[in-house]
């Protein structure tokens, strides 16, 4: 247990004068602190305290950090796939403190075994009484220890919207295997289905859960892929909100693993109009390159041999849609594709979201 506020007080003090200095270096300073996720709930999607493959243990550290001037109390439940595991657990947390918890399911519910955490703060009003979530998954070996990060003081993404949701990137192999969860955070059953297909599209395998209200389940992807994806469906897309869905992919030579949350994919025609940047003279979308500026309403061509096989779109409320080979990918940020196999291409797209609303595209390439 620590207080960080006199840390901060100092870290603040000296870095006021640079600030004042760089107008630019504020700016982007400013978005990277903005992007901790200050709330009074939080989910862990996945945790576990459980033996797993090739010798290893796993356990979840969590760290916990109170930004505000209020002392209070957390509450906080596990849920498996039977729902939620025993009673509610509750600590305190005092104003500037963090509390790190090396083994989060032994110490705080004395479980073993796998699920999802959900956390909140004791006041039930419309108040300050927020904090901010580390978490990740490790197993300590001889070599060290490998870690999955799941949250980085950044809430992880649950499926809101409706639509059909995407885990790109998937392989399995004698060196890797896949794992893919889904929490399920309404108090009522819902039916999952993930279905895995290689590079090009084609589907190899369909994977299930059946789901008891708030719970949670893991399966692992059996069939040999490489760079595929996994489409989730919860009851036909229009029930896919409220659900958070992973993917993560572990070395079974070192158990250090990579997790990835699952996109929204919007199949429905987005297009620009005569007010948006990066038209050419004529109205029509110009090709995406490497610095191309699209304002909201605007697009531009993704493509290849001089044949479009895909558009890059910046809606009015300035999110940007990415749609190759027939899958979408929106976003409010940014996107960060890089040397992804989608149906038949290769893709590298790599942009953000400006202050003004605007996309720049920094990194760019389509191959197929």
């Amino acid at each position: 247990m620590n207080r960080l506020a006199t840390c901060f007080l100092v870290v603040m003090t000296l870095a006021s004068p640079v600030f004042s200095e760089s107008p630019r270096l504020e700016r982007e300073i400013l978005n990277v602190f903005g992007g901790l996720t200050r709330s009074r709930t939080a989910v862990i999607p996945v945790a576990a305290n459980a033996p797993g493959r090739f010798g290893a243990h796993f356990k979840t550290r969590v760290v916990i950090f109170n930004p505000t001037s209020h002392d209070y109390d957390i509450t906080t439940a596990l849920y498996n796939q039977n729902g939620r595991v025993g009673s509610a657990k509750k600590f305190s947390i005092k104003s500037g403190q963090y509390r790190t918890f090396d083994n989060f399911l032994e110490q705080v519910f004395d479980h073993r075994g796998s699920g999802a955490i959900f956390l909140i703060s004791s006041d039930d009003r419309d108040s300050p009484y927020e904090f901010v979530v580390w978490a990740d998954v490790y197993t300590d070996s001889p070599s060290g220890r490998f870690s999955t990060t799941v949250v980085n003081g950044i809430g992880p993404i649950t499926s809101d919207e409706e639509g059909t949701h995407f885990n790109p990137g998937i392989s399995v192999s004698s060196s890797r295997r896949t794992n893919i969860g889904v929490f399920n955070v309404k108090n009522e059953r819902s039916e999952v289905e993930a279905q895995v297909f290689d590079a090009h599209g084609t589907r190899l395998q369909t994977i299930t859960f059946d789901l008891e209200p708030l719970s949670w389940q893991q399966k692992s992807i059996n069939t040999p892929v490489d760079n595929g994806f996994v489409q989730w469906e919860a009851n036909g897309p229009a029930e896919s909100d409220y659900h958070f869905f992973y993917a993560v992919e572990v070395d079974n030579g070192s158990n250090d693993g990579t997790l990835t949350y699952a996109t929204r994919a919007d199949f429905g025609s987005t297009s620009g109009d005569d007010n948006g940047d990066g038209g050419d003279d004529n109205g029509e979308a110009a090709a995406c390159g490497v610095d191309t500026v699209i304002q909201p309403g605007g697009e531009c061509k993704l493509v290849v041999g001089g044949s479009e096989i895909g558009t890059f779109t910046v809606d009015r409320n300035s999110r940007g849609c990415i749609k190759v080979g027939g899958i979408t990918f929106c976003s409010s940020t940014s996107h960060t594709i890089r040397n992804t196999r989608l149906n038949q291409y290769t893709v590298t797209f790599v942009a953000s979201k400006q202050s003004n609303g605007s996309w720049k595209i920094t990194e760019y390439s389509v191959s197929g």
